[in-house]
């Protein structure tokens, strides 16, 4: 191997091999070559330096600040629940209390224009159904349910048939069936159509099922031009036969649409 230039050895070799300092001398000469090489390229490497530790302060300071969005977003989020579900019982409140209010107007007004006959009434016949309450103590389910029934027995039927219909699952829930719940009496067999079915993407198909039970609730009850205390019972004349239409014959009745409203036929032979 040639002699490393400088070798201190010059004068007693000619070569490298077995040589005692051939470590020493070439960690020297790597040595200088990367002094070399880093001065012919000082200026890159203190660009990349600096690029470099900018990049991470920067990866550093934008993290910092997500974290900081990210909490302040969820404390507002916790905030906006708080307030939603204040608004939410306080709106549920309101609505029970106005649907309460407007109940109990329409049952103080026929209560004003009926009080002589319900006294006759109770005298002769003590067993009779009690006064409509405004109090109807109905849940957010029942209101629900009343609108599956309104889907499933009018869906097809105007307005005011559907809202007709809403107000008789609430004329025979006061008159018989105070002690349970509208839920139980439009789910019992041979009442009502079948809803176990009715999900929330039907009834939204059909809002003015929503908007009849509402106004039946409020107060307003199409059968009540023909029946002082409205209509109990409906059924549609294409679609009864055998007993069921032998019981209606000639019995008095308000048509809306394709239903036959009423209430005076022998409620001991039949149940709606």
């Amino acid at each position: 191997m040639k002699l490393f230039k400088n070798c201190p050895e010059a004068n007693y070799r000619k070569e490298c091999d077995g040589c005692p300092l051939l470590t020493k001398c070439v960690l020297k000469k790597l040595k200088r070559k990367w002094l070399r090489f880093f001065k012919t390229r000082k200026q890159a490497f203190i660009m990349i330096t600096i690029s470099l530790i900018v990049a991470i302060n920067s990866i550093f300071i934008l993290e910092k600040t997500l974290n900081a969005s990210r909490e302040k977003a969820e404390e507002v989020q916790k905030v906006e629940n708080i307030v939603e579900s204040t608004t939410n019982s306080a709106n549920v409140r309101i609505v029970r209390a106005v649907k309460e209010k407007a109940i109990g107007i329409k049952k103080k007004k026929k209560k004003a224009t009926k009080e002589t006959a319900k006294k006759e009434a109770k005298e002769v016949k003590p067993t009779e159904a009690p006064e409509k309450n405004s109090t109807l103590g109905i849940s957010d389910i029942d209101i629900k349910n009343m609108e599956k029934v309104v889907y499933a027995e009018a869906r097809g039927e105007p307005y005011e048939g559907q809202v007709a219909v809403a107000a008789v699952v609430l004329n025979r829930y006061e008159y018989y069936d105070r002690k349970q719940s509208i839920t139980k009496l439009v789910t019992a067999p041979y009442q009502f159509a079948d809803i176990s079915n009715i999900n929330q993407k039907m009834l939204d198909a059909y809002p003015d099922c929503k908007k009849a039970v509402e106004e039946a609730l409020a107060g307003n009850d199409p059968t009540e031009q023909e029946f002082s205390e409205g209509a109990r019972y409906f059924y549609d004349p294409d679609h009864v036969e055998g007993h069921q239409k032998e019981i209606r014959e000639g019995i008095h009745v308000l048509r809306i649409g394709n239903h036959c409203f009423h209430n005076d036929f022998n409620e001991n032979d039949f149940n709606e």
